[in-house]
């Protein structure tokens, strides 16, 4: 009686086994020929038994509960003799029982699926935290630098006609101020619909490729960078977005380094078109004069390096012998999708 006592609660199903076992087996060396019970299985027996039922009930599901009821009263039963009132008992007992741990599993169960959905909860509610935040974050963004910004392009646009006596070159810088105020707005946009979470806005923002590294190069020399742009190959037809993305940001973010390590330096952007890849390679001679210390912790060399590997390429940036910095990028035409 002591091996299913002990397996009640660690093992219920085992130790029920066991006890429905014993029983049998004491049902059967009290029974005598004359099919006459004569009580040779103890009382304190039949409790345990129960309690084995019991804790099936409350660990496994309600097939294994049913099963294990019907097995018990069955074999009860047989001892019991002619004794209607005794198998009765054992029926009611049983039944009671059974339900009783059906009724701590389906409450455990209850519970159970409760903290769970707790927990969702506030997952969902940090996310929303989270989402509103950005919300937060970007109508802050579109109140401030997006109007500055809406003032710098009108000022800009409108000085040719506020001004007299402006030259050519004046004109001209004027324009390019312009022109950048406007790029600065585009990807501002962009940046808000990503921090707004919406798909829409993020589809519509606009996203420059390798088509307009042109107009890249075209805005740096307005501003007084002497840069050479070289395109060699044939782009492919259907160039994957990211790579196109990608390899404009490494070119940019490139002339910005230029521009601010390098003044004065003179710039070569080469694009070379090749079956697989595209090759980038912008270098800069010494600059002309010192230039910005470069803090420690700048993003520019990391962020080109996981622009590039996010569609599968690689990019190697250092200084030459000659005293420039060269940047050079290979993407991978079909390492964008992995």
């Amino acid at each position: 009686m002591a091996v299913p006592a002990g397996l009640v609660d660690r093992r219920p199903l085992i130790g029920w086994r066991i006890a429905t076992v014993l029983g049998v087996v004491l049902i059967a060396l009290g029974t005598p020929s004359d099919g006459e019970y004569n009580g040779a299985w103890p009382v304190i027996f039949q409790w345990i038994w129960l309690a084995t039922v019991f804790f099936v009930a409350a660990r496994y599901d309600r097939w294994t509960t049913v099963c294990a009821w019907a097995i018990t009263v069955a074999a009860m039963l047989t001892g019991t003799g002619d004794d209607p009132g005794t198998a009765v008992t054992m029926i009611v007992a049983a039944s009671a029982t059974a339900v009783i741990g059906d009724l701590v599993r389906s409450r455990r169960t209850t519970i159970g699926d409760l903290e769970r959905q707790t927990e969702l909860s506030e997952l969902e509610k940090a996310r929303r935290t989270i989402l509103e935040e950005r919300s937060r974050i970007a109508r802050d963004l579109h109140d401030v630098v997006a109007h500055h910004m809406s003032m710098v392009v009108v000022q800009a646009e409108t000085a040719p006609y506020r001004l007299d006596g402006l030259g050519d070159d004046a004109r001209a810088e004027f324009a390019s101020i312009s022109g950048s105020a406007r790029q600065a707005l585009d990807e501002i946009r962009g940046l808000l619909g990503v921090l707004r979470g919406t798909d829409e806005a993020v589809a519509l923002a606009p996203q420059p490729d390798l088509a307009q590294l042109g107009d890249l190069v075209d805005g740096a020399r307005r501003s007084g960078v002497v840069v050479e742009l070289t395109t060699t190959g044939t782009p492919p037809t259907e160039m994957p977005a990211t790579v196109g993305l990608s390899a404009y940001r490494i070119v940019q973010e490139s002339l910005a380094n230029a521009v601010r390590h390098a003044p004065g330096a003179e710039v070569t952007v080469d694009v070379a078109y090749t079956p697989r890849a595209v090759e980038l390679r912008i270098h800069n001679t010494a600059p002309a004069a010192a230039g910005k210390p470069t803090a420690p912790s700048g993003h520019g060399l990391p962020g080109m390096h996981e622009r590039a590997a996010v569609v599968g390429g690689t990019l190697t940036a250092g200084p030459t012998a000659t005293g420039g910095f060269a940047v050079t990028a290979v993407l991978p035409y079909e390492g964008a999708g992995r």
